[in-house]
């Protein structure tokens, strides 16, 4: 990572921070923050909980590592044991299951031979792990090194909920958590202004009422501020996202969204999601999202609709008089090949039109994804107006390579040469299950088991 600070000509102060990204080295290094575990006489565990329960001393060890054990499953007499986890704070979910296995490693019973875990992110169920655990010596009771390679000691298994528990983890719901980052919106090559720029303060907020339901919020306050809505736009289409500059100015400061969203599985193929509220900055409404991809399948299928309204350019709690309904069908392939995932959609967009929608994106071990995308509808190039149709291309960069410890936290954006209004969708909303489930598929998994060996 390089910073640079400028002078320029008499009357400009710059800062520019780069990085270059080596895509050969796609796997990250781990990273692990030191504590005391429970185990251990100096942990603050032995002087709040005394309790001798495997089940505490294993979710205090792990939420100290960043991960959350929402419940698990041991009866009496029985030699396994299963726990539902989740993860919000290992990029890599190999990583997580390595963490928790060895604190496993640590807590249970040594008569427990195998381990199940559940993972469970962002409310929709993932693969199950399943861990032989190697005999372990008599005298230091540690595990006997070199018994069958990891390969031999760890299944990939389809998703299936954990019922009956006999631990349950009470984190008290709601609950309730805030953020405020710096953020930046730009625009380049107006002819009148070459870079148009807003530097704004972004208040975010998250109440999480359950392991499946949330209500959203994030809220732009203005800093700085070059935008020009004086320039109209010339689309003979309905003003679905031209008109966007006028949400800068007008509403350089408001709620950029303001949603309930519910996440869930059935069975261990379908995934949904369904969200209520002021969805993005111009549109509010209802959507929804289905997702069919098979355990053991590099296929998926989804479908998705939405019913919106497009706000006011204040981006207060009114609205337009423009309402519309967008729907599409999805067809996904992870391809073999450096994690190539294609995507075609195929319906109705923001502006009433109908079409293709093609995607190309390479996601990287590492949590980079890059990736492109172009859209062709029953609008012709003339009525489209300059760019003849929608393309662009598609950066999401973590942060997890540039901080000291794990974070999941990234910032991702679309790049387009234009804003126009033909072939134009919801950014967030529809057609992101496939590629938000990507580091808990089967293929990601299975490539990297080695990686999960808690020894």
């Amino acid at each position: 990572v390089e910073l640079g600070l400028s002078y320029e000509q008499g009357q400009f102060y710059g800062l520019n921070i780069s990085s270059s990204i080596g895509s050969s080295k796609v796997v990250p290094k781990k990273k692990s923050n030191s504590f005391y575990s429970a185990a251990s006489a100096k942990s603050k565990f032995q002087s709040v909980d005394h309790s001798d329960s495997w089940y505490d001393k294993a979710l205090y060890d792990l939420e100290k590592a960043g991960l959350r054990v929402n419940k698990a499953r041991q009866t009496p007499g029985s030699t396994h044991v299963s726990m539902e986890i989740s993860n919000p704070t290992f990029i890599y979910t190999a990583d997580a299951v390595q963490k928790t296995l060895q604190v496993s490693e640590i807590h249970l019973p040594k008569e427990i031979k195998t381990i199940t875990l559940h993972l469970l992110e962002e409310g929709l169920s993932g693969p199950r792990i399943n861990y032989l655990r190697p005999p372990r010596t008599t005298a230091q009771n540690l595990p006997i090194k070199g018994y069958n390679p990891i390969e031999e000691r760890i299944d990939v298994l389809e998703p299936k909920k954990l019922t009956r528990p006999t631990n349950v983890t009470d984190y008290g719901f709601p609950r309730i958590s805030t953020g405020a980052d710096l953020g930046a919106r730009v625009q380049v090559m107006d002819p009148d202004e070459p870079f148009r720029h807003q530097l704004y303060l972004k208040l975010t907020g998250r109440a999480q009422f359950n392991n499946h339901l949330n209500l959203w919020a994030s809220y732009s306050a203005d800093l700085n501020n070059n935008f020009d809505a004086s320039r109209r736009s010339d689309s003979v289409l309905p003003h679905v996202r031209s008109d966007s500059v006028k949400y800068l100015v007008e509403g350089k400061s408001g709620i950029d969204s303001l949603y309930l969203d519910y996440r869930n599985s059935a069975g261990s193929s379908f995934f949904y999601r369904a969200s209520l509220g002021i969805l993005e900055e111009m549109y509010s409404g209802f959507a929804t999202e289905v997702l069919y991809n098979k355990f053991d399948s590099r296929f998926g299928f989804g479908a998705s609709y939405a019913h919106l309204r497009q706000r006011e350019y204040a981006k207060t709690f009114d609205h337009l008089s423009y309402t519309t309904n967008i729907g599409f069908l999805s067809f996904y392939y992870a391809t073999p090949f450096y994690n190539f995932d294609l995507a075609i959609h195929a319906g109705r967009y923001l502006a009433k039109d109908k079409g293709l929608t093609y995607e190309f994106r390479r996601t990287f071990d590492n949590g980079f994804s890059v990736g492109a995308f172009f859209t062709r509808t029953n609008v012709s190039a003339e009525e489209f107006g300059e760019g003849s149709f929608d393309k662009g291309l598609y950066f999401k960069i973590p942060f997890n390579s540039f901080l000291p410890g794990n974070s999941k936290s990234s910032i991702s954006t679309f790049l387009r040469p234009l804003e126009r209004d033909g072939g134009r969708r919801l950014e967030d909303f529809g057609t992101s299950l496939w590629f938000e489930r990507r580091f808990n598929r089967q293929d990601a998994l299975i490539n990297n088991i080695d990686r999960m060996d808690p020894e």
